[in-house]
């Protein structure tokens, strides 16, 4: 992102936060906005708790995504999220509908996509006050090579687009090809997000490096490949999306 000279966002899952601990997941935070020459921002991703959310707003979270399947308790949750991020300057990311390979912190992965009706998310839109809203539209929360990119619904996108006329959030972007890509940006699409197939690249060049013989391995220089691995395919993504 520094070479590049781009502005990003780093998702945080509770997951994440689950596993390294809040003190250490603040920690990381604030170090890479210390060292990075350009704006990056910290999120929560897939929020379904008012006391994660409150967390990390409370300790300089810049935005936080809200995802509950229920549009009940969606809305309910979102809204006590927005009053207090708004109160902050914190910006607030919604989501409709279930996008398939979401898991969830309880373990439980979504095999189905359900997309949204037009009137769940006018509702939805005008009863929180988001900023934002992550769509599904034929992409899938997981790492496919063999991307079908005809099962995307740009038509679907465009519809969505028109009726709540805020940014919408593309999940799930990891293998969708650039032009589908471009074509999204184009119908409403303002934040892209790519995941899975950084963990990939990450996990392949540590692989291929420890194929090596250890007397000739030094775990720094594993792991700077690897870095530089993600890095090359971070800038190529932020590429496609500018």
């Amino acid at each position: 992102m520094q070479r590049k000279e781009k502005k990003a966002f780093v998702m945080v899952t509770p997951n994440v936060i689950g596993f390294l601990g809040r003190r250490y997941v603040i920690g990381l935070k604030n170090i890479a906005k210390d060292i990075c020459k350009h704006d990056i921002f910290f999120q929560l991703d897939h929020a379904n708790d008012i006391e994660t959310a409150r967390f990390c707003i409370d300790n300089g979270f810049d935005a936080i995504m809200v995802d509950m399947a229920n549009l009940k308790d969606n809305i309910k949750l979102t809204k006590q999220v927005v009053e207090m991020a708004h109160a902050r300057n914190v910006w607030v990311e919604g989501q409709l509908g279930v996008i398939e390979g979401t898991k969830y912190q309880n373990g439980t992965v979504i095999t189905k996509t359900v997309f949204p009706e037009i009137d769940e998310l006018i509702q939805y839109v005008e009863e929180t006050h988001v900023d934002a809203l992550a769509v599904p539209f034929g992409v899938k929360h997981k790492y496919v090579e063999d991307v079908d990119s005809s099962a995307l619904r740009l038509d679907l996108l465009g519809k969505y687009w028109e009726a709540v006329n805020i940014p919408l959030v593309m999940h799930g972007a990891d293998t969708i090809p650039a032009g589908e890509i471009k074509k999204s940006i184009g119908r409403g699409v303002k934040k892209v997000n790519f995941g899975p197939v950084l963990k990939d690249v990450f996990l392949k060049s540590l692989a291929d490096r420890l194929r090596a013989p250890f007397h000739e391995s030094d775990m720094r220089d594993i792991l700077i490949l690897a870095r530089d691995a993600v890095q090359k395919v971070t800038e190529e993504k932020i590429e496609i999306c500018s």
